[in-house]
């Protein structure tokens, strides 16, 4: 863009001359482009004008502003300027303009460029020795101006680049350039290599015309140097001996090389050199520690440069194993046991610093994973002949000791394989005691022998008993308590809280150890003498027990408690029934009384003192009874009453009883039916009393002429009766009579039923199995067929279920049957069916069972009952579901008329 412009502003001033002026002047050149110092015709025409004037030819540079003087034209008319190109490359213009004048008619553009002359150099011969001469040459163009041409010898490998600096500091020798073109002889150097003559058309540029490769060689001496063999062991000696016959001036040396090898990125290295005896012509050394391949080279000149080489000659180095230089007394150790190596080899091969390492032997590769890395364990040094002491590792398995000459992994002499084993230790371990109670600590101490290791030994202890999950696989077992070994002290261990067998384990390390010993011992729960006593044993039903706890000193106790329970027991036809815990209260350090409430149901209790909530064991238990007796808690305000009458009813509160949600009921007297079947007990009316104060109320008599009852319940069930008042409704005299009721529900304070002798079987017969029952139908309590009299007298002795109760004799079985007597058992209704009994609470129906060891051929037609108050009475007995078993009717104890 900016020649262009250029163009456009000289046709404008060469139109604006033409045409003020009335001519024009012209310039050309025949080429756009000429060589460095060449001379190029630049043609002009001048025209005539008036008054005459005179003008100049120039070559400016590009961007230059003024024109010098060049070639001056004072005649009109065409000719021809032999210009010489500028000597620096670069972007020139040729002008025309007045002599005086900077601004020019004319401007043509050219390009001065560096061409170089090849072929210019002729030399004698491209290969030579070191030393030798070269006859060299030039030849180049003569339309070509040359400033100072000369000719300069270059090592190659050690030019800097073209362009650069001075090549004064670089060149090797140099010749300057006759005017025929002669530059005479050039002397090689004496190092061999690659060499090069280069052309240059000015002494102070970088501007090379022509470059010429020139080979130096030495001249060989081939086979003078020998050796006394090609492979050496590592260290042994090596003579080198050089013939006779070869030339040897100036000072000669010898050296040893490692050559380099491009493709492993090594260099080449001297290893050591010395002069060589020109007399002896000899040389010794010791071969190089490394296997390898190694050069002897024959050098002239001085040992700081190695290119006056003339002869060289290879050999190897090798380090050849020595089997059974290791010499083991033995290759099986203890894990830290002490592993003496003792080591014998040859002395004929250099050896170094030689030393034996315990090393880890991989395992085979598996498939996906990496090889496993080979790991040194432990090293000493030692000599030939002598003994190095090891420690053989901590685990178990194979292992290697090697032998090598030098520091390092480089060469092996020897390896043996030795095996780590741990073995057990019998006896290792003393336990404080093979029986401890819960909670009781205990010792262990664990007996280790010297001479091996034992990292980190610890003692476990683990629980015996653990179980085998569904589809056999077995329980990890859980590690209850553990601790580390000290040396010979023993290791403390705190009580166990979990009854069972158990088993310390002695391992020779943490983690991952392995098993040295192993004892077991018991853990069993032992209860302590007077752990909880009561202030009685027989409670009503809601009395506050009062308990006093004393906790044994040396057993484990956590979150301990005292409860009231109801014990298992195993119930006639049914499943075994669970420990149900009634109340608790949790046992603080400071305390040992408390206080817990008689449940509200009848029956047997024990109070338990547990080592813990939940899963605890019993430190200690008192077995309590709970009754529900009557007490004189109602009155009536008389005892015979017209059918509507009012009845003026009293009631008061019991002391130390519970009250749940307590009622008066009027009751029909029980009646005995046809059959022996009780009749239903209905409710006439019913109220509910206070459960905290007494109270004073009324009820209507009924209209039915009878016997009726007032009775008092302790809760909103036919559950305990606190008292009972009995009272007649007396119907229209002319009316029939009422039926004659049996009382048949016992008093308070009337006492136990026992049953008298039971009679033989009087006549032998087949036992009929199947009449009857021996449970009373749900909800209605059954009588017996021949009621008792009212005011029965009452033993109070206790029945034994085994007891051999006198009675009538007659008709007894065969001798064999008397020596095993029948078993006489009471039983009472209770919530859980009916239950043998040693007494018949108020309120209770009962029965009398028989067993036979041996079924008798028939059945014993009744059992003597005698009742406290009252004279004896026979409940007949019938069989039962089972042989052997016969019962009596269901009945009840009869209540004595009045208050």
């Amino acid at each position: 863009m900016r020649a262009w412009v250029r163009r456009l502003r000289a046709a404008v001033l060469i139109w604006f001359v033409s045409v003020g002026l009335g001519f024009a002047q012209q310039i050309s050149i025949p080429a756009q482009v000429v060589n460095v110092g060449q001379d190029f015709p630049i043609q002009y025409d001048i025209p005539e004008t008036q008054p005459q004037r005179s003008y100049k030819l120039a070559i400016i540079p590009e961007g230059a502003r003024t024109i010098p003087n060049g070639y001056s034209l004072y005649s009109p008319g065409p000719g021809v300027w032999r210009a010489r190109a500028p000597l620096e490359p670069g972007d020139y213009r040729a002008v025309i303009a007045l002599q005086d004048g900077d601004t020019p008619f004319q401007t043509i553009p050219f390009k001065v460029v560096f061409q170089p002359i090849p072929g210019a150099i002729r030399v004698s011969r491209t290969e030579v020795l070191s030393g030798e001469s070269v006859s060299v040459n030039v030849s180049v163009p003569k339309n070509r101006h040359y400033p100072d041409l000369w000719v300069g010898l270059f090592e190659l490998g050690r030019n800097m680049e073209e362009g650069g600096a001075s090549v004064g500091d670089e060149r090797r020798k140099y010749n300057r350039v006759g005017t025929d073109g002669r530059v005479g002889d050039l002397v090689m150097p004496r190092p061999a290599g690659e060499y090069e003559l280069r052309l240059f058309d000015r002494s102070d540029g970088p501007y090379v015309l022509d470059r010429v490769r020139i080979t130096v060689k030495l001249p060989p001496q081939p086979g003078v140097i020998s050796l006394n063999k090609d492979t050496f062991e590592v260290g042994e000696t090596v003579r080198v001996t050089v013939s006779s016959e070869a030339s040897l001036n100036f000072s000669p040396w010898v050296g040893v090389f490692w050559p380099g090898d491009a493709e492993q990125k090594r260099p080449e290295v001297m290893r050591e050199w010395d002069w060589l005896d020109k007399e002896a012509r000899t040389w010794e050394f010791r071969a190089p520690q490394w296997e390898g391949t190694y050069e002897v080279r024959l050098f002239e000149e001085n040992r700081f440069d190695h290119r006056y080489e003339t002869d060289r000659i290879v050999f190897t180095v090798v380090a050849s194993p020595q089997p059974n230089a290791i010499r083991l007394e033995k290759r099986t150790f203890a894990p830290g046991e002490d592993v003496r190596v003792p080591v014998r080899y040859d002395t004929s091969r250099g050896q170094y610093s030689s030393w034996v390492g315990l090393f880890s032997i991989p395992r085979d590769q598996g498939e996906g994973n990496a090889p496993q890395t080979v790991h040194r364990i432990d090293w000493d040094w030692v000599k030939n002949g002598e003994a190095a002491t090891l420690r053989a590792p901590v685990w178990p398995g194979e292992y290697e000791i090697r032998l090598y000459d030098r520091d390092g992994r480089r060469y092996l002499l020897d390896r043996q394989t030795i095996k780590v084993v741990v073995e057990p230790v019998p006896e290792a371990l003393e336990l404080s005691s093979r029986s401890l109670d819960l909670g009781q600590p205990f010792t262990v101490t664990a007996r280790l022998p010297e001479g091996r290791a034992y990292p980190s030994p610890v003692v476990r202890v683990f629980r015996k008993d653990t179980d085998t999950a569904e589809g056999g696989a077995g329980i990890t077992p859980e590690v209850v308590q553990w601790n580390w070994v000290r040396g010979a002290d023993p290791v403390g261990f705190n009580g166990i809280t979990r009854h069972g067998t158990y088993i310390v384990r002695l391992y020779d390390r943490g983690d991952y150890g392995f098993l040295l010993d192993e004892e077991e011992f018991e853990v069993a729960p032992r209860m302590p003498e007077n752990a909880v006593s009561t202030n009685k044993t027989v409670y009503r039903t809601g009395e506050k027990i009062a308990i006093t706890v004393a906790l044994p000193a040396n057993r484990v106790t956590s979150n301990t408690m005292v409860g009231l329970f109801v014990e298992p027991e195993n119930r006639e036809g049914h499943a075994s029934a669970q420990r149900h815990r009634i109340d608790y209260a949790w046992i603080r350090p400071d305390q040992t009384r408390y206080e817990l409430a008689a449940p509200s149901i009848v029956g047997s209790y024990h109070v338990l003192v547990l080592d813990r909530d939940n899963y605890g064991y019993e430190l200690g238990r008192v077995a309590v009874q709970v009754i529900s007796d009557g007490v004189d808690v109602m009155r009536i305000s008389k005892r015979s009453f017209a059918p509507g009458e009012v009845i003026r009813i009293q009631t008061r509160i019991p002391p130390d009883r519970r009250l749940y949600s307590p009622q008066v009921r009027l009751m029909r007297s029980s009646f005995q039916m046809e059959g022996g079947v009780i009749g239903v007990e209905v409710p006439v009316r019913s109220r509910a009393v206070s459960a905290s104060e007494g109270e004073t109320f009324e009820l209507t008599a009924p209209n039915a002429p009878g016997k009726y009852e007032l009775r008092y319940y302790d809760r909103n069930a036919p559950w305990f009766i606190l008292d009972i008042e009995e009272f007649m409704v007396q119907g229209d005299p002319g009316a029939s009579a009422p039926r004659e009721y049996v009382r048949l529900t016992p008093m308070p304070g009337e006492g136990r039923v026992t049953p008298a002798a039971l009679p033989r079987p009087a006549t032998p017969g087949p036992v009929n199995a199947g009449e009857g029952g021996d449970t009373p139908t749900s909800g209605d309590e059954a009588e017996a067929p021949n009621a008792p009299s009212e005011g029965a007298d009452d033993t109070g002795a206790t029945p034994s279920e085994n007891a051999d109760a006198e009675g009538d004799t007659s008709g007894a079985p065969a001798a064999e049957d008397a020596a095993t007597p029948p078993r006489l058992i009471v039983e009472a209704l209770t919530p859980a069916g009916m239950q043998p009994v040693t007494e018949i609470r108020p309120g209770d129906s009962f029965r009398v069972r028989v067993e036979y060891a041996k079924a008798p051929d028939s059945a014993p037609p009744s059992v003597s009952v005698s009742a406290a108050g009252g004279a004896a009475m026979e409940l007949a007995l019938r069989p039962s579901d089972q042989a052997g078993r016969f019962v009596t009717d269901v009945a009840r104890i009869p209540l004595a008329t009045g208050e």
